[in-house]
């Protein structure tokens, strides 16, 4: 149902009073409500997250370096000494440090090869015998030796094998020498030196040497005999 509504009531009143026409006008208003403005809704603002700042992680710090003092080179698994033998007839010992007979051969080899640095000693080997059986006067039945296998301790490379003998306080020195890559008591490993001559190096032996070169272990190139008796080849056994 629509209703009819007077705009101006009061102007139809005031005319006629006046005795005009009354002109009425009406509006026509729907009696269905207009519906309710929908309100536009406030933008939604994403609140912005506060920036979390990554926990800075503690300073690492790199350890203090511990110096390393270089030991002794010990071979694993060698033994001190030897038993008597029939090739080695009063056995053979290792001595240690401070062992003056280690000091002793230690020192007959840095005056023989004009050493002044230390050397690093890789084994080490005492025994003592007879004078092979060529050598008839003087002769020496109870002769010391060493067997000495080291490298300088400033040089790796200036390295061997030597065996040394003493007879007496200037009967004294290196008797053979062998590579240092070299094992055991075999030719021709062991080289001997005779006579004089102007010292050269020889290709695999360590510092210089005079006169003429020969087989130390069969003798061959000197007198034809061996350089250590029988009753000493087998000191030198797994060196």
């Amino acid at each position: 149902m629509k209703k009819l509504i007077a705009v101006s009531l009061l102007a139809a009143v005031l005319a006629a009073c006046d005795g005009g026409t009354v002109t009425a006008t009406l509006t026509q208003i729907s009696d269905t409500p207009s519906p309710a403005a929908t309100p536009t809704p406030a933008p939604t603002v994403s609140p912005t997250a506060a920036p979390t700042a990554s926990p800075t992680p503690p300073p690492t710090l790199a350890p203090t370096p511990t110096a390393t003092i270089a030991a002794t080179p010990t071979a694993t698994g060698t033994p001190a000494s030897g038993p008597p033998a029939a090739d080695c007839i009063h056995g053979w010992t290792s001595p240690a440090d401070g062992d003056a007979k280690r000091a002793a051969g230690l020192t007959i080899l840095a005056d023989y090869m004009g050493l002044t640095d230390a050397l690093v000693v890789d084994d080490i080997r005492y025994f003592t015998g007879p004078d092979p059986d060529n050598i008839l006067e003087p002769r020496y039945e109870n002769l010391k030796r060493w067997y000495i296998k080291a490298h300088l301790s400033t040089d790796p490379t200036y390295r061997g094998r030597w065996l040394l003998e003493k007879r007496t306080s200037t009967v004294l020195g290196v008797s053979a020498v062998a590579p240092w890559d070299t094992t055991g008591w075999q030719s021709p490993d062991w080289s001997g030196f005779v006579g004089d001559g102007v010292p050269r190096a020889i290709e695999g032996l360590p510092g210089e040497w005079g006169g003429i070169q020969y087989d130390f272990v069969t003798g061959d190139g000197d007198s034809g005999f061996p350089g250590l008796p029988a009753s000493q080849v087998g000191c030198l056994a797994g060196t």
